[in-house]
């Protein structure tokens, strides 16, 4: 199902919407990122010695997917989407 109907052009709201998901998501995953690491208890350095780029890498991996996203839902509204199945022989 998609989230909205595909009628020969997208609508500006659904546009916005669309677009404001990573602009909300980069700060949200900044603020929770710099939470994570600063305000709550860290595991012993000694066990996890790379534990700030764990939670760093997964902010980045975060934001990589709410970036792209949009351009998913918008391949999908206007069929951009083609399946290729080669026979194996």
């Amino acid at each position: 199902m998609l989230l909205f109907q595909y009628t020969g052009s997208l609508f500006i709201s659904e546009l916005c919407f669309l677009f404001c998901r990573p602009i909300v998501g980069i700060f949200a995953s900044l603020c929770f990122c710099y939470i994570w690491l600063n305000h709550l208890d860290l595991p012993n350095p000694a066990e996890i010695h790379s534990y700030s780029i764990g939670v760093t890498a997964f902010s980045l991996a975060a934001i990589l997917e709410m970036t792209i996203e949009p351009l998913f839902i918008i391949g999908q509204a206007q069929l951009y989407v083609r399946f290729k199945v080669k026979q194996c022989r």
